[in-house]
């Protein structure tokens, strides 16, 4: 992904310093899972559905589409 990272960032990767080959950076899944306590997740998760609703959080979230049952 690094090797085509224009193609890949918004913009060409015009707008950050260093190009678009600093957006796309290790391109490694899960880095960032060290970096969060469970509370972290939590209140990111509730502020999701808060602002976005359930539908669009759970896409955020996961990348499942769909309605959530009534």
């Amino acid at each position: 992904m690094k090797a085509h990272a224009e193609k890949s960032s918004p913009l060409g990767g015009a707008i950050w310093k260093g190009g678009a080959k600093t957006f796309i950076n290790k391109g490694t899944n899960g880095r960032w899972h060290d970096l969060l306590s469970a509370q972290d997740c939590a209140d990111y998760e509730a502020l999701a559905v808060e602002k976005l609703g359930p539908d669009c959080a759970r896409w955020l979230k996961s990348g499942e589409r769909g309605l959530t049952p009534n």
